[in-house]
């Protein structure tokens, strides 16, 4: 089993993560307690339970799509590719959620966020440890 697991690609390069300090003061402003990460992995999960993209022991779910959202406070940093999509499936199970998206004005699922929104949107300071790779610190988006 360890030698199949040795032959796997890493995946953990791509696997950023916002530093939590500003998620964590976003969140108290918000007066919100996601209890689920939606889009994460063990090591870049912001809390005790998440949904993975591959299955994963610790993950209470594989896929975020494959589960209702309106059952419980999720929080969302997916892919910037999937806005349109997690826009869809929120309208669709009628949730709340706490999303981190970038403020795009141009891009076309914007109206529609702001049009969702039900509280006015924490603007995160940008900085250069925003983003991290957990499995290296050293290493932040630019």
């Amino acid at each position: 089993m360890d030698a199949d697991r040795e032959s796997q690609p890493s995946h953990y390069d791509t696997e950023w993560m916002l530093d939590t300090t500003p998620l964590t003061l976003s969140l108290d402003i918000l007066k919100l307690s996601p209890s689920v990460d939606l889009f994460a992995s063990r090591i870049n999960k912001q809390g005790p339970t998440f949904v993975s993209l591959r299955p994963d022991p610790e993950s209470i779910a594989v896929d975020a799509f494959t589960i209702k959202w309106s059952n419980d406070i999720f929080y969302a940093f997916q892919p910037f590719s999937l806005i349109p999509t997690v826009l869809r499936k929120i309208m669709d199970d009628q949730a709340e959620e706490t999303l981190v998206m970038p403020k795009w004005p141009t891009q076309a699922w914007y109206p529609k966020v702001m049009q969702m929104i039900k509280q006015p949107p924490v603007e995160l300071i940008p900085q250069k440890s925003l983003l991290q790779l957990p499995n290296n610190p050293r290493s932040l988006f630019n």
